[in-house]
């Protein structure tokens, strides 16, 4: 539908589990779920000329290591990354690692402010950013 209207960009997320079953998933079976549920909107994204960006958002896309195992494992030129660096930090990610990963497959990026009261337990303070 978004290819019909011109859209080229279709942002998604995988989430964090809200269910007991799902908050019981290994990471295999994690990364497995997010990659087969995408399996069809790419294949209908490439036939379409549209792009699905994966944005941080979930212990899976927070990590360089898990991204890039869903992407593997995905495999298709229609699947890119919407950085998300406001989700990706509170996640524990880090912005630049992803950038120096995966700078070719970021599409968009959707730049947050956040508050100091948002630093991480590490002792890491905003106020200098």
């Amino acid at each position: 539908m978004a290819g019909a209207i011109g859209v080229k960009h279709v942002i998604t997320a995988d989430g964090e589990p809200k269910t007991p079953f799902g908050k019981k998933l290994s990471t295999a079976e994690a990364i497995f779920m997010i990659s087969e549920k995408l399996y069809e909107p790419l294949r209908f994204a490439e036939d379409f000329g549209v792009k699905i960006l994966l944005e941080p958002h979930g212990h899976i896309t927070d990590s360089v290591k898990w991204m890039g195992e869903v992407l593997d494992r995905c495999n298709s030129k229609a699947l890119a990354i919407n950085l998300d660096t406001g989700n990706l930090w509170l996640g524990g990610g880090e912005p630049l690692e992803m950038i120096e990963k995966f700078g070719s497959l970021i599409e968009h990026v959707h730049w947050k402010d956040l508050l100091p009261k948002c630093a991480r337990s590490e002792g890491l303070s905003l106020d200098a950013a």
